[in-house]
């Protein structure tokens, strides 16, 4: 038997199954009573005034929780707006910037353009000279030779004419022209006939 000052074990009996014990517990010792109270704590009475304080912090507490929901509600939509109107912003100065481009570019051709036409206009106006220049001089020149050797100027007028007017010429060489009949086919025909070649037809 194993046995202590406040604890014993007594052995009843032993079996295949299994060993049975009996554990004999001391009495307890006289100090022991005042560590170990029979009887719970009795609840602290509240008043109606300690309720209505907690009552009124619960509520004070939920306002603040609203005031800071609303808070950070209201700065993320002045963030959004924020963030929306530096996108406008930024649009409308890509498109501004986009319409400046576009008009500087538009001038640059538009000038361009005019230098081009004005070289042209130019060259032109340089060829027509020099052209007209070599015809005068030219006919400048013949005239003389013509008088040097005494040449009738009416013949000088006709060449001078159709030198300086083909189209008009050939128009009307065209109009002088005669156009000869159309000969019907059966007409063609009999012609290669043998009767007609002697004149029997």
């Amino acid at each position: 038997m194993a046995a202590s000052e406040d604890i014993q074990v007594k052995e009843l009996d032993k079996r295949a199954s299994g060993q049975a014990f009996e554990v004999i517990l001391g009495a307890p010792a006289p100090d022991s009573k005042g560590e170990f109270p029979l009887s719970p704590p009795k609840k602290k009475d509240v008043s109606l005034e300690e309720i209505q304080r907690k009552l009124d912090a619960a509520e004070e507490r939920r306002k603040n929780h609203e005031a800071e929901v609303l808070k950070h509600l209201a700065e993320k939509r002045e963030h959004e707006k924020e963030v929306l109107q530096k996108a406008m912003e930024e649009n409308n100065n890509f498109s501004k910037m986009a319409e400046e481009k576009l008009n500087q570019k538009m001038e640059a051709n538009k000038e361009n353009r005019t230098a081009i036409m004005a070289a042209m206009n130019e060259k032109f106006k340089e060829k027509v000279s020099v052209s007209v220049d070599f015809k005068q001089i030219n006919l400048h020149h013949f005239s003389t030779r013509m008088l040097e050797l005494n040449i009738p100027f009416f013949p000088l007028f006709f060449f001078f004419f159709f030198f300086f007017f083909p189209n008009r010429t050939r128009s009307w060489r065209r109009c002088g022209r005669t156009k000869r009949p159309k000969i019907p086919p059966q007409k063609k025909a009999l012609r290669k006939t043998e009767s007609y070649k002697r004149g029997i037809v």
